[in-house]
């Protein structure tokens, strides 16, 4: 493996494989304050689901050392959007009304 700082991962964005760094993939973060926030983070996490029941069902068998490699990108943003949606709900609590959308 090279020195580059940036890895090559495969992600499915729109219907279509595509290389990103890596570093991009783990810096994208959303931040949920709206019913509408909350809902489209719920809506990531059913994607970030798909692509990795995707990479087991295509490369786990065939290379688990690949698959722990891809996979840690649709995990670190299943973790920063389940962070997120347990904030925002953590916020209603406390305050007792949502943002407006």
């Amino acid at each position: 493996m090279t020195g580059s700082k940036f890895l090559k991962k495969k992600v499915w964005l729109s219907g279509a494989w595509m290389s990103e760094p890596r570093e991009r993939l783990l810096v994208r973060q959303v931040v949920v304050e709206t019913s509408e926030q909350l809902h489209q983070a719920i809506e990531q996490i059913g994607c970030m689901q798909r692509i990795l029941e995707s990479y087991r069902n295509e490369i786990l068998t065939q290379n688990p050392r690949n698959f722990a490699v891809l996979a840690e990108g649709p995990l670190e943003q299943l973790r920063q959007l389940q962070q997120q949606i347990g904030e925002y709900f953590h916020r209603i609590e406390t305050t007792g009304t949502a943002a407006s959308t």
